[in-house]
């Protein structure tokens, strides 16, 4: 996996150095992380935090090298769940979904594919310390 630290997710929650980071109110956990045959990862995780100040997603990628940043705010309005980064080139890309206790579920407007290559990623909430599943 793609180690993105914590202080990082925590920073896109306001926190100033030297100063005290408020609790996130929510702090959700969304996978579809799956270890193939060969033993390797392969799939994603969507940390989501949220504060009284703003939601903000921390993306992980299990294969390769990611290019996201580490943190990007997001909108949540009612069930529907929207963000969007700007890569290192200067590409923008944008996800627009619906996100419940159970699971998250979208699709990236450029078309980006999960490890199954479906466009639509679902990804079922869990907790930090949860095995990964088969693929």
């Amino acid at each position: 996996m793609t180690a993105l630290p914590l202080a990082a997710a925590l920073s896109a929650l306001g926190g100033v150095p030297g100063h005290t980071i408020p609790p996130p109110e929510e702090v959700a956990l969304y996978s579809d992380v799956c270890v193939n045959t060969s033993g390797d990862l392969l799939g994603g995780r969507i940390f989501l935090f949220k504060s009284h100040m703003m939601t903000a997603v921390v993306l992980e990628a299990a294969e390769g090298m990611s290019d996201w940043p580490d943190s990007v705010e997001a909108k949540i309005d009612g069930s529907e769940i929207s963000f969007s980064a700007e890569l290192p080139d200067g590409a923008i890309v944008a996800f627009e979904g619906t996100i419940d206790t159970e699971t998250l579920t979208g699709r990236y407007r450029d078309g980006r594919k999960n490890h199954a290559g479906e466009e639509v990623f679902q990804m079922k909430r869990m907790s930090a310390s949860s095995k990964y599943p088969p693929c």
